[in-house]
């Protein structure tokens, strides 16, 4: 966020579905939200004391908290805890859910920020999108000293039209 001079904005989920209904633990979720927005906010400043942050705790899956508050958003952040088994209501990940229906950029950070030995992955899908999204990828890659490493959706050897059109596509915009 400071690195685009734009403000951070931490949104805690508060799940309805996860409530036992009793009015004390709703009371306790409260506190947990604000303690945890509160530490947050100062790990933040504390890394780039130029950012200007933002909280919101949102009654709302995590998924839809992040999706629907990141309408306006450059990018969505979030963590990655692993696979865990999807709880009533939940029918896949958050990290999952929230890149496959979101409409902005989604990274999703797993484990501690790399020193330059980890990968910036982009998903490439043959769309009209595509020069945008690998725009995207490259900038993000360069401003983390990152290698890119490109996914798509099919292997490029095969003789599928959409294949061989990703792949010329993909050259011509990386060359």
């Amino acid at each position: 966020a400071a690195g685009r001079s734009l403000p951070l904005s931490l949104v805690f989920a508060d799940d309805p579905m996860c409530d036992a209904g009793l009015e004390t633990s709703i009371h306790r979720e409260s506190r947990v939200a604000d303690t945890v927005l509160a530490e947050a906010s100062r790990q933040a400043i504390i890394a780039e004391g130029s950012v200007e942050v933002m909280t919101e705790v949102v009654r709302a899956s995590p998924a839809v908290a992040l999706v629907r508050n990141g309408g306006y958003a450059a990018m969505i952040c979030l963590g990655f805890n692993g696979v865990r088994t999807p709880h009533p209501g939940h029918r896949i990940g958050t990290a999952t859910e929230v890149v496959l229906t979101a409409d902005c950029p989604v990274v999703v950070v797993r484990g501690p920020a790399p020193c330059g030995d980890g990968w910036a992955v982009a998903w490439m899908e043959a769309d009209p999108s595509l020069a945008d999204v690998l725009h995207l990828a490259v900038d993000e890659a360069v401003l983390r000293g990152l290698p890119l490493r490109l996914l798509t959706v099919w292997t490029v050897r095969t003789a599928e039209p959409n294949a061989v059109d990703l792949d010329r596509r993909l050259r011509h915009d990386l060359d």
